[in-house]
């Protein structure tokens, strides 16, 4: 049996995967992870399928959109983003992470992401 991730969240290398681009669909709002007291940003994007789904942004990518667009999250809606996906050890175990980097920032390493 097929097991979905809880809520309709992003999963990396199956709904997007390095060099793909999402679009940033609203302006986010901040939850709490259930049983952890850390904040996270969660935003609705529109993944290269056209399907929408929920992604938590992880602090290095709201750098680089606040750098990109600024500090209202409002002005980052219908923005989009290339993706990168990479492994990365999380709380002593290797996950693969999703890097976000803005269309048209120069932050975005072409010759470090493959299609």
């Amino acid at each position: 049996m097929k097991i979905k991730a809880p809520g309709n969240f992003v999963l990396p290398n199956v709904d997007i995967k390095t060099g793909d681009y999402i679009t940033i669909l609203n302006e986010g709002e901040y939850r709490t992870i259930p049983g952890q007291e850390k904040e996270v940003l969660t935003f609705q994007i529109e993944l290269p399928s056209g399907v929408k789904k929920s992604f938590t942004m992880n602090p290095t990518s709201q750098t680089r959109f606040l750098v990109a667009f600024g500090d209202n999250s409002k002005d980052w809606i219908g923005k989009r983003a290339k993706v990168e996906v990479v492994k990365q050890k999380v709380f002593k175990e290797m996950k693969d992470v999703i890097y976000l980097y803005p269309e048209g920032s120069e932050d975005v390493p072409e010759e470090e992401i493959t299609e």
